[in-house]
């Protein structure tokens, strides 16, 4: 015999007709204990050295030499041990990828050998560095590159394999791709084509809509509803008859689940027994008053105080932790559940209605109750609340006061419950500081906004009744971090404050948290408060009882009128008492008006009006503020009490309407509300998209957010906003693509993008404002200290009056 003779026979299994060959003991006792490796050298040796023997390898021009690894030519045709060798491995393998790709569903579990080879052949040679240690790789990560490879190839095989492919076409729709990259993408098996991407968002928007049907009929469910209107002017390439540019507008909303929800709170019935004892009519406005805590405002202005020494003052970091906690017991008066966890989001499909028409809110009310599950013959006898920004709030009352009279319940929309959402109040009132304070960037007084930001090169907005919400909420919050820092200089006495406390520092001498909290304290009694601003405004002993340090003698007297319940004249031979403060715990008596005091009009001024102007610039921008970041903390029993103090600034402002809504906001939650009713509701005022702490958010400010996303949309199809397009394919996803477009990334492992810029500092701005402060004295009592321009009106005092 011959080695291959004898190694044939010696190892075959089957004769030359396929019949089983049956060994003798001895013969399956050797070729056994050989096979199972039980010998001095075990198989996988011979067979290596098969491999590695020059004879085994083809001579060049030996059609064999070409077989090398070949997944197509039977390895049994090719005679040539190291081709032959390694045809087999990859004809084997392929055999065992093939037969998992037939039942992947989870690669790992499914698919580990082609995982293996794929994850084997993304990965890098590895390396060390400098320091000896091995190098782990973080750009393309080798597992998930082989994933993503997998899932192509699984696509390509079969449309079942369809999972990851989906997923990414989904994220190119919400991307806003062109049509070019989707047929790229489906072409390589990166994704579906446009056309099953679209079927499949118009599937998942039907389950949408049958989630948001059962929640909003579920009993042990409540949905809130927001709404606003939506609007994108659509400019025609080719205008003819019928394809004329126009403004298409519709009306956008989604409901969010409420938390902490008690069945109770929804009571129809009581609702309707609440407002039938018509309890407003005999509302008083020093019952409005009473329902304002001013102690519990007066903790959070001095909190914030203590806030802005720490975050400036670098000697005074450690402090950051402590009063941080302090502001979440002491400073926290009802904390939302959304503060902690997820608010469920639910959008809605889109009507083509103008909400600025009645008959047309009507319609689009009804619609969007009839995607809750509520229809006039088949309806939830349960309060639903709806609620938008100022001019949906007014509408959706004056509806409702307009289908008083139809006889059901469904038709006088007695089941809707409006309610005005934070944002764009807080956005008016926001207008309304600028409004009252700015005046004009060349005037000489150092009290007016517009003079500070002038100072440090700060654009003035256009529209001081409607101005841009974050570029002014910076330059008011720069301002106002200012004028405090030079308030706690005056306190310490010192001629600059971080100097002051960092030789307090090298020292070991800093005041502790407690010592900080007091002075604080102080600083709000005498800077940010009622009682200052009279007392800087009447002068003599009243600023002498105050406290504050005094100026320089001013210059220039000038004979002005005296302030109406503010001032007295300054004169010797008058014995006549000043005019009643605020007191912060009750209403102040409205003091006599100029016609019938006895003072002349030409009496000399003793107070410092420039100082006045101040305190009442702190008392509104710290209310801003205060409300700011009550609401990214969730705490939205704070952002109700400070929504009822600019009840009052708004009455004495321009801006009367939100008087107005507020008014009846205050009328429908404390009058006509149970207490489980008005909990339930204020706890759910917030929504919180992603679960995170101090991501909290106003309602109102999300589906602007949504909105943006649909109006971009519509721009680029220039669909109507009750197309099947976008009310059943865009609309019900749209708050899902952006939380797609979010979440996208941390499935790879790449950081959370956060949304926005990180914003620069402010140091020289700041600087610089302490600088001007400092030498123009401004928050030292200068007596008769008055400049030419108008004085600033009183908000709260005005808005008491009026």
């Amino acid at each position: 015999w011959t080695v291959g003779e004898f190694m044939y026979v010696l190892f075959r299994t089957h004769d030359e007709h396929g019949e089983p060959v049956r060994r003798s003991e001895q013969h399956g006792t050797v070729v056994g204990r050989f096979l199972r490796g039980t010998t001095k050298h075990a198989p996988v040796e011979i067979v290596e050295f098969w491999l590695r023997d020059p004879s085994g390898r083809p001579k060049q021009g030996d059609n064999e030499l070409a077989l090398m690894y070949s997944p197509s030519v039977p390895y049994l045709r090719i005679k040539h041990s190291r081709p032959a060798l390694t045809s087999m491995c990859v004809q084997l393998c392929l055999k065992h990828l093939l037969s998992e790709r037939k039942k992947a569903e989870i690669l790992a579990g499914h698919q580990p050998v082609a995982l293996h080879i794929m994850t084997q052949l993304a990965t890098p040679t590895p390396y060390r560095d400098q320091h000896g240690v091995h190098v782990v790789r973080k750009t393309r990560p080798p597992a998930i590159v082989a994933t993503e490879i997998l899932s192509c190839l699984n696509f390509s095989h079969t449309k079942a394999a369809r999972l990851l492919p989906a997923s990414r076409s989904v994220l190119l729709f919400a991307c806003g791709v062109p049509r070019v990259i989707f047929d790229y993408s489906s072409r390589i098996g990166m994704a579906q084509s446009w056309h099953a991407t679209y079927t499949l968002l118009a599937r998942l928007a039907q389950q949408e809509a049958a989630e948001v049907c059962v929640l909003g009929r579920a009993q042990e469910r409540w949905p809130i509803m927001r709404f606003d209107n939506v609007q994108h002017y659509h400019k025609q390439r080719e205008t003819r008859i019928g394809r004329e540019n126009a403004m298409k507008i519709g009306v956008a909303a989604y409901v969010a689940e409420a938390l902490e929800f008690d069945p109770a709170a929804a009571d129809l019935d009581d609702r309707r027994q609440r407002i039938a004892e018509n309890k407003r009519k005999e509302l008083t406005l020093e019952q409005l008053t009473e329902m304002i805590d001013f102690a519990h405002l007066e903790t959070s202005m001095t909190l914030q105080w203590l806030q802005v020494l720490v975050n400036y003052v670098p000697a005074l970091a450690p402090y950051k932790p402590a009063v941080a906690a302090l502001v979440r017991t002491d400073g926290t008066k009802m904390a939302a559940p959304c503060s902690i966890k997820k608010t469920p989001i639910h959008p809605l499909k889109t009507v083509a209605k103008n909400e600025a028409v009645t008959t047309e809110l009507r319609d689009a009310v009804a619609d969007f109750l009839e995607q809750i599950g509520q229809q006039e013959k088949d309806f939830t006898r349960r309060l639903v609340p709806i609620g938008g920004d100022g001019l949906t709030f007014e509408k959706l009352v004056q509806l409702k006061n307009y289908l008083q009279f139809h006889e059901g319940e469904f038709e006088r929309l007695d089941v809707v419950m409006p309610f005005l959402e934070i944002w764009h109040t807080i956005w008016t009132y926001l207008s309304t500081v600028f409004e009252t304070h700015f005046g004009t960037p060349l005037t000489s007084d150092p009290s007016i906004l517009g003079h500070s930001t002038a100072k440090v090169n700060q654009t003035p907005p256009p529209n001081l009744k409607k101005v841009d919400y974050y570029p002014g909420l910076y330059q008011v919050c720069l301002v106002l971090d200012a004028r405090m820092l030079d308030c706690w200089r005056l306190h310490y006495g010192a001629d600059d404050l971080f100097r002051h406390f960092e030789a307090l520092g090298e020292r070991k001498q800093l005041p502790t948290l407690e010592t900080l909290r007091s002075a604080a304290q102080t600083l709000h009694e005498r800077y940010s408060s009622q009682r200052a601003w009279y007392d800087a405004m009447e002068g003599g002993e009243a600023a002498e009882q105050a406290g504050w340090p005094v100026g320089s003698p001013w210059e220039t007297g000038l004979v002005v009128e005296p302030v109406t319940g503010a001032t007295q004249p300054c004169r010797a031979d008058s014995d006549e008492p000043s005019a009643p403060p605020v007191d912060p715990t009750s209403l102040p008596e409205p003091p006599p008006s100029s016609a019938d005091s006895a003072a002349p009009s030409s009496a000399l001024f003793c107070g410092d009006r420039a100082l006045a102007q101040s305190i009442l610039f702190l008392m509104d921008a710290m209310l801003v503020r205060d409300i700011s970041q009550a609401v990214a903390a969730g705490d939205v029993g704070r952002v109700w009490n400070d929504m009822k103090i600019m009840l009052f600034k708004f009455a004495g402002s321009d801006h009367t309407k939100y008087c107005t809504y507020l008014l009846e906001m205050v009328c429908s939650l404390e009058l006509e509300a149970s207490p489980v009713l008005r909990e339930v509701f204020l706890k759910n005022w917030l929504v919180n998209p992603s679960g995170e702490p101090e991501r909290t958010l106003e309602g109102d400010l999300l589906e602007e957010h949504m909105n943006l996303e649909l109006e971009e949309t519509v721009a680029r199809k220039g669909a109507e906003w009750d197309s099947p397009f976008i009310r059943e394919v865009v609309s019900p996803n749209v708050y899902h693509f952006v939380e797609l477009r979010n979440e996208w990334g941390t499935g790879v492992g790449l950081a959370r993008r956060r949304g926005r810029h990180p914003e620069p500092h402010s140091r020289p701005e700041i600087r610089t404002l302490l600088e001007l402060y400092k030498d123009v004295e401004l928050h030292l009592f200068r007596a008769t200290h008055a400049h030419d321009s108008s004085s600033t009106t009183n908000l709260f005092e005005h808005g008491v009056q009026s």
